[in-house]
Protein backbone atom coordinates (compact mmCIF):
# COMPACT_ATOMS: atom_id res chain seq x y z
CA UNK A 1 0.00 0.00 0.00
CA UNK A 2 2.55 2.39 0.95
CA UNK A 3 4.79 1.85 -2.83
CA UNK A 4 1.00 2.30 -4.12
CA UNK A 5 1.04 5.93 -2.56
CA UNK A 6 4.66 6.44 -3.18
CA UNK A 7 3.84 5.66 -6.72
CA UNK A 8 0.90 7.70 -7.05
CA UNK A 9 2.64 11.02 -5.76
CA UNK A 10 5.50 10.08 -8.31
CA UNK A 11 2.84 10.16 -11.46
CA UNK A 12 0.95 13.05 -9.73
CA UNK A 13 4.24 15.41 -9.32
CA UNK A 14 5.29 14.19 -13.08
CA UNK A 15 2.23 15.27 -14.28
CA UNK A 16 1.87 18.68 -12.92
CA UNK A 17 5.36 19.31 -14.17
CA UNK A 18 4.43 18.39 -17.60
CA UNK A 19 1.15 20.18 -17.48
CA UNK A 20 2.23 23.34 -16.08
CA UNK A 21 5.35 23.14 -18.98
CA UNK A 22 2.95 22.58 -21.42
CA UNK A 23 0.95 25.62 -19.98
CA UNK A 24 4.06 28.38 -19.74
CA UNK A 25 4.83 27.19 -23.65
CA UNK A 26 7.97 25.34 -22.03
CA UNK A 27 9.20 22.45 -24.55
CA UNK A 28 11.12 19.70 -22.60
CA UNK A 29 13.88 18.10 -24.29
CA UNK A 30 12.31 14.63 -23.35
CA UNK A 31 9.44 15.51 -25.73
CA UNK A 32 11.66 16.79 -28.87
CA UNK A 33 11.46 20.29 -27.31
CA UNK A 34 15.04 21.93 -27.87
CA UNK A 35 16.83 21.85 -31.13
CA UNK A 36 20.60 20.91 -30.87
CA UNK A 37 23.63 23.18 -32.23
CA UNK A 38 24.50 21.44 -35.54
CA UNK A 39 27.90 21.88 -37.72
CA UNK A 40 27.56 22.74 -40.98
CA UNK A 41 23.81 22.63 -41.09
CA UNK A 42 21.63 22.66 -44.89
CA UNK A 43 20.94 26.34 -45.62
CA UNK A 44 17.88 25.39 -46.66
CA UNK A 45 17.12 23.93 -43.21
CA UNK A 46 14.06 26.59 -41.88
CA UNK A 47 13.70 28.03 -38.41
CA UNK A 48 10.55 30.08 -37.97
CA UNK A 49 9.47 30.33 -41.64
CA UNK A 50 13.69 31.74 -42.12
CA UNK A 51 15.86 29.52 -43.62
CA UNK A 52 19.29 29.56 -42.60
CA UNK A 53 20.47 30.88 -45.37
CA UNK A 54 18.36 33.63 -45.18
CA UNK A 55 19.74 34.39 -41.68
CA UNK A 56 23.13 34.28 -42.56
CA UNK A 57 22.26 37.04 -45.55
CA UNK A 58 20.91 39.24 -42.09
CA UNK A 59 24.27 38.38 -40.38
CA UNK A 60 26.04 39.89 -43.10
CA UNK A 61 24.05 42.91 -42.98
CA UNK A 62 24.29 43.33 -39.30
CA UNK A 63 26.54 45.74 -38.14
CA UNK A 64 27.60 43.65 -34.97
CA UNK A 65 27.33 40.34 -36.55
CA UNK A 66 29.39 41.67 -39.93
CA UNK A 67 29.20 37.83 -41.56
CA UNK A 68 31.69 37.09 -38.30
CA UNK A 69 30.42 33.33 -38.00
CA UNK A 70 31.25 29.66 -37.78
CA UNK A 71 29.32 26.58 -39.17
CA UNK A 72 27.86 25.73 -36.21
CA UNK A 73 23.82 27.14 -35.73
CA UNK A 74 20.76 26.11 -34.26
CA UNK A 75 16.91 27.03 -34.51
CA UNK A 76 15.29 28.44 -30.80
CA UNK A 77 12.21 27.59 -31.28
CA UNK A 78 11.14 28.28 -27.65
CA UNK A 79 11.61 31.32 -28.30
CA UNK A 80 9.06 34.03 -29.44
CA UNK A 81 10.08 34.50 -32.04
CA UNK A 82 11.84 31.63 -33.09
CA UNK A 83 15.56 32.61 -33.36
CA UNK A 84 18.51 31.69 -35.33
CA UNK A 85 21.83 31.46 -33.33
CA UNK A 86 24.80 30.90 -35.23
CA UNK A 87 28.37 30.77 -33.40
CA UNK A 88 30.29 33.95 -33.84
CA UNK A 89 34.25 34.39 -34.80
CA UNK A 90 33.93 37.93 -32.57
CA UNK A 91 36.26 38.26 -30.22
CA UNK A 92 34.33 40.68 -27.09
CA UNK A 93 35.83 41.03 -23.92
CA UNK A 94 34.42 38.89 -20.83
CA UNK A 95 32.55 36.94 -23.42
CA UNK A 96 34.16 33.31 -24.12
CA UNK A 97 31.44 32.17 -26.47
CA UNK A 98 29.88 34.58 -28.45
CA UNK A 99 26.71 33.94 -31.27
CA UNK A 100 24.89 35.84 -33.70
CA UNK A 101 21.37 35.88 -32.81
CA UNK A 102 18.67 36.37 -35.60
CA UNK A 103 15.40 37.16 -35.11
CA UNK A 104 12.98 35.19 -38.08
CA UNK A 105 10.12 37.87 -38.20
CA UNK A 106 12.42 40.71 -38.59
CA UNK A 107 15.69 39.94 -39.54
CA UNK A 108 17.69 42.03 -36.87
CA UNK A 109 20.56 40.04 -35.56
CA UNK A 110 22.76 41.17 -32.58
CA UNK A 111 25.42 39.36 -30.22
CA UNK A 112 24.76 37.69 -26.97
CA UNK A 113 27.40 36.07 -24.77
CA UNK A 114 26.43 32.22 -23.99
CA UNK A 115 29.52 32.21 -21.94
CA UNK A 116 31.49 34.20 -19.30
CA UNK A 117 35.52 34.25 -19.16
CA UNK A 118 37.54 36.59 -16.78
CA UNK A 119 39.59 39.03 -17.78
CA UNK A 120 43.69 37.94 -17.67
CA UNK A 121 45.48 39.79 -14.96
CA UNK A 122 47.22 42.15 -17.11
CA UNK A 123 43.58 44.18 -18.10
CA UNK A 124 43.13 44.06 -14.43
CA UNK A 125 43.01 48.21 -13.65
CA UNK A 126 46.48 49.06 -11.62
CA UNK A 127 48.36 46.26 -13.97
Amino acid sequence: MKNLKLLLTVILVLAAVVGAAYYLGIKLPIFGGRNRPVVNQPLDTLCGGMSLSDAKISIGNASECRGKYKDTSFCNDSADPPEWWVDSAISRDGCSAPVCVINTHTGAAEIRCTGFSLPSLSKLPGK
